[in-house]
């Protein structure tokens, strides 16, 4: 059962790129002319993080792809680390939605594997289907929820999880704070950076500059182990 969210809030380090500078608060630093003052590095936060206004969102987390070499090459990161994540993030009260196909009108990418249904079922995670619900709408029922942060997981970074309907560029655009979780999450490879995940790490970086603050895994669970 899940714990009780009214109380269940941990601070986690975050951080982020920008070109200019920011203040602690993560607000850009103005000149005495009102100016953004260049400051370009990475930054880093601590951000306080409440279960009740918090979702984990789990992009497109299949097992039957058609491509036996994507199928394996994401099974290693949604076994050890999403679905590790979701159980532990539920079970503190963090709201789960997962992001997937209707099977009812495809016949293939629709399956997970049995370890994260079997966690999304026992904490009654939402499966929101694309293509059935805008971004507006989404949104509006995720305030509703009292929902004010999105983490995001699964794949890819650098196609479905940065631009899809309900992906994190829409979800900006709604007004919610994003968290996005790098080692719970990989890119659609191309060419010799398969092994490398270069691209990966390309798509890691722009989502930092201008999208949202990366939460280290280990941090994170960490977090929400010691959160009450």
């Amino acid at each position: 059962m899940a714990a009780s969210s009214e109380s269940t809030c941990f601070d986690v380090a975050t951080r982020t790129r920008s070109y200019f500078a920011l203040d602690g608060k993560g607000d850009t630093v103005l000149d005495g002319k009102g100016f953004p003052i260049p400051g370009e590095k990475e930054y880093t936060f601590v951000d306080r993080l409440c279960a009740r206004e918090t979702a984990v969102v789990i992009m497109d987390p299949w097992q039957d792809m058609p491509s036996d070499f994507l199928n394996t090459h994401y099974k290693r990161i949604l076994n050890d680390k999403i679905v590790p994540l979701a159980e532990l993030a539920a079970e503190k009260g963090v709201k789960m939605v997962m992001l997937t196909n209707d099977p009812r009108f495809v016949s293939y990418s629709t399956k997970t594997s049995p370890e994260l249904e079997a966690v999304l079922g026992r904490y009654h995670a939402e499966r929101v289907y694309h293509g059935h619900v805008k971004r507006e709408k989404f949104a509006q029922h995720l305030k509703s929820c009292g929902i004010k942060n999105l983490i995001y997981v699964g794949f890819a970074s650098n196609i479905c999880i940065l631009d899809r309907e309900l992906g994190m560029v829409p979800m900006l655009h709604q007004g919610f704070r994003l968290f996005f979780v790098p080692e719970a999450s990989a890119a659609c490879e191309f060419g010799d950076t398969w092994q490398t995940q270069e691209i990966h790490k390309y798509a890691t970086v722009i989502i930092s500059q201008s999208i949202a603050r990366l939460i280290a895994y280990d941090a994170l669970m960490a977090a929400l182990k010691n959160a009450p």
